[in-house]
């Protein structure tokens, strides 16, 4: 509960990483790959990349990362298989089960209902879907832009879809294109194929087809590659994206290809999954690697994967147990980001951006305790903040350097410690950054000053909100609130202070937003009563209330505009979606009979909730809430378990002075690394004297180990 004063009951012996997950409205990471994977289905929307997958145990699975759009944007738990297959777009999902029939499930409010009968193949796209019954009879339902006949007798053996359109494979291996005709979707090639997929997005067609030598044939709205050698060289599989074209060969190397470039994965691939800007990658083990791609011109180009640049490589079954999901940035350059419980942030989506150091595994920054995403919605700008377990603020900007007619819009942040980083205010165009310092006060400073220094505007800060805005940097404000030790809440702007107050029954779990639009200019806050209800004050004319009933805890992603997602946390862990896009919020519970929902992480404008978080110590305060008000004490070795549970269960402390031995300083002279410096030391030092490898026992460091080093043992004697 980052930033949020109260616990929340846990669900004892459940952890993140087995069977547990993260979840936010909008972007959805898994909690569990255990079971290898044995095929991948991308989905593809607003620039994002996720895929569904199938589990060698017949399981479903989604994974990826996907911003908000309240009319096609949720993801739903899949439904509890077994399957045989998996397909889907990014309003419903299908699988076929092994008797041939099909479950649909919504992943989008639309949704389409699976028809009865026996299949032997099944693709979708769009709003709309279609299979080959096992008598070879192509079936489709749902909504075309053209008219598409609703069976035709084929014999078909395979069927793939892209936005409007369907191609039929016949049992010769000849391939015929229903829809499309309206914007002229190109007609697939004569001859006999072995394998075709079908990609794109709405009004482009891009159909790959392979034949039994191994080479490939591609058409399309966009022009197929021109490269001779990606037509003529042999494939075990083509794949196909929104706006690439590709195949993997028989040494499991992926290849990618546009009109006028080509370039080459190593593997080894058996599947892949192509996204907008990235690719999910099955080896052989049946684990996955996701690989990101790089930024275009660094101003408005669509993150892509044919570059110089080869981007980040994730594999997708390490990732650590999550603390939260967020995305920041602007609407042309926005990458979603995790928190794991390492105290590590990584790349989740989209490149990283300028200026962003990005290590294995899409690390961006390590020993961190909290985040704050900033997103500009209407303009450009954002950031990503975070504080680590020092106090220190580390940061980075979404544009933190011109870029043609984009400025610069920096985000620089002060030395020193800092309790929390609280939010950003925006006045009139003019921007301030809110922290609360070491010993208690609320400071400000302009992100602007190459060495910025703050200003105290509130001494023994109680209290303090602010926001990830969703705003338009020279349109719309953004407000810091604070409160004092007189109980007074004060809203900040980036130069004006005014008495905010909430309702008298408000006590805890304050947050904040800004109402995008000039006839909304006061913020809309949210906090629990003293009997657990959740109360509104602000801009409420645009709210749409949650039950009144007591929460355990709540949390607020809000998705720009007028429009926000709720979530309540109740005592029997289950969880109440509510707001403008309250349908975002029911989509992972649903399909999933074990859903416990026991925590929730705001970070900034934006929520997760937490499915099955851990409690180590049973105490009812789940182990990253704990984690995070122990702050440097917390979670020393950065393995997700609170210090004195690793303690508890057997961690050296040989010392016995309640700090883990993984975590201590060795002292100059503790050869051993036993936490004293004694006989055992003094025993190492003179049977490695004059050694040519003499490791620890160089005490000094300077490649020899003489009297020099038997004088600082000495020194240090315990």
């Amino acid at each position: 509960m980052v930033g949020i004063t109260v616990g929340v009951a846990c669900t004892s012996g459940h952890s993140m990483q087995s069977g547990g997950a993260a979840i936010t409205p909008g972007i959805i990471m898994p909690g569990d790959l255990s079971s290898p994977v044995l095929a991948l289905h991308g989905l593809f929307d607003q620039g994002f990349s996720s895929c569904l997958g199938l589990r060698a145990d017949g399981s479903v699975f989604f994974i990826g990362g996907r911003v908000f759009s309240p009319a096609l944007n949720v993801t739903n738990h899949p439904p509890l298989g077994p399957f045989v297959q998996v397909v889907g777009s990014h309003t419903s999902g299908f699988a076929r089960r092994s008797d041939g029939s099909l479950v649909g499930w919504p992943l989008g409010v639309i949704g389409t209902v699976a028809p009865a009968g026996s299949y032997i193949d099944v693709s979708a796209s769009g709003q709309g879907a279609a299979a080959i019954r096992s008598d070879g009879r192509l079936r489709t339902w749902g909504w075309f832009l053209d008219s598409i006949p609703t069976q035709d007798a084929g014999p078909y053996i395979d069927v793939e879809m892209g936005e409007g359109v369907v191609v039929a494979r016949l049992t010769d291996g000849t391939l015929r294109k229903f829809g499309g005709t309206s914007w002229g979707a190109p007609q697939p090639p004569a001859g006999s194929f072995v394998e075709h997929k079908i990609g794109g997005t709405f009004g482009y067609l891009l159909g790959i087809a392979r034949r039994a030598d191994g080479t490939l044939a591609s058409w399309g709205t966009n022009a197929p590659p021109s490269s001779a050698s990606f037509s003529q060289r042999s494939y075990s599989k083509c794949v196909v994206g929104p706006t690439v074209f590709g195949g993997i060969t028989s040494d499991g190397d992926l290849w990618l290809a546009t009109q006028t470039f080509e370039r080459r994965f190593e593997g080894p691939f058996v599947d892949a999954a192509i996204g907008a800007g990235a690719f999910f990658g099955l080896l052989p083990d049946g684990s996955v690697v996701k690989q990101l791609g790089t930024e275009g011109d660094g101003s408005t180009t669509p993150y892509h994967l044919v570059a110089t640049d080869p981007g980040v490589r994730l594999t997708v079954n390490a990732v650590p147990p999550v603390a939260s999901i967020m995305f920041a940035g602007d609407p042309s350059r926005t990458s979603s980001f995790i928190h794991c419980e390492d105290g590590t942030v990584r790349v989740l989506d989209r490149g990283p951006w300028p200026e962003m150091p990005v290590g294995e595994e899409g690390i961006i920054l390590r020993d961190v305790i909290e985040v704050t995403p900033i997103f500009c919605q209407g303009s450009v700008g954002g950031a990503l903040i975070a504080r680590t377990r020092s106090g220190e603020l580390k940061g980075f900007a979404t544009r933190p350097v011109a870029n043609g007619s984009i400025p610069a819009i920096p985000y620089r942040l002060p030395s020193g410690a800092f309790r929390r980083f609280v939010g950003e205010s925006v006045k009139s165009g003019q921007r301030r950054l809110f922290a609360i310092d070491s010993v208690g006060n609320l400071v400000r400073w302009n992100p602007v000053d190459v060495n910025p220094i703050t200003e105290i505007v509130m001494i023994d800060c109680v209290d303090a909100i602010g926001q990830g805005r969703f705003s338009t940097l020279n349109t719309h404000d953004a407000f810091v609130m604070a409160r004092g030790t007189d109980g007074v809440w004060c809203r900040f702007g980036a130069g004006d202070l005014r008495v905010f107050p909430p309702p008298s029954t408000a006590a805890t779990d304050f947050t904040l937003f800004t109402i995008d639009g000039q006839s909304y200019p006061e913020p809309m806050a949210f906090a629990k009563s003293p009997t657990g209800n959740v109360v509104i004050w602000g801009a409420v004319s645009v709210v749409t209330l949650p039950s009144p009933k007591p929460v355990v805890e709540f949390g607020i992603s809000f998705t720009g505009g007028f429009t926000f997602t709720g979530c309540s946390i109740f005592e029997d862990h289950s969880l109440e979606p509510w707001g403008n896009n309250s349908a975002l919020a029911t989509a992972w519970t649903r399909n999933d009979p074990d859903f416990t929902a026991n925590d929730i992480v705001q970070s900034g404008s934006q929520c997760t909730v937490r499915v099955r978080a851990g409690d180590c110590d049973n105490d009812g305060i789940c182990d990253w809430d704990e984690i995070v008000a122990a702050g440097a004490l917390g979670d020393c070795n950065d393995n997700g378990v609170p210090d004195d549970c690793d303690l508890a269960q057997g961690g050296a402390d040989i010392n016995a002075n309640g700090v883990l031995d993984a975590c201590e300083a060795i002292a100059p002279g503790d050869i051993n690394g036993d936490g004293v410096v004694n006989a055992a030391d003094l025993g190492l030092l003179l049977a490695a004297w004059g050694s040519k490898n003499p490791a620890a026992a160089d005490i000094s460091g300077d490649g020899v180990v003489d009297a020099q080093d038997l004088s600082m043992l000495m020194a240090a004697w315990s």
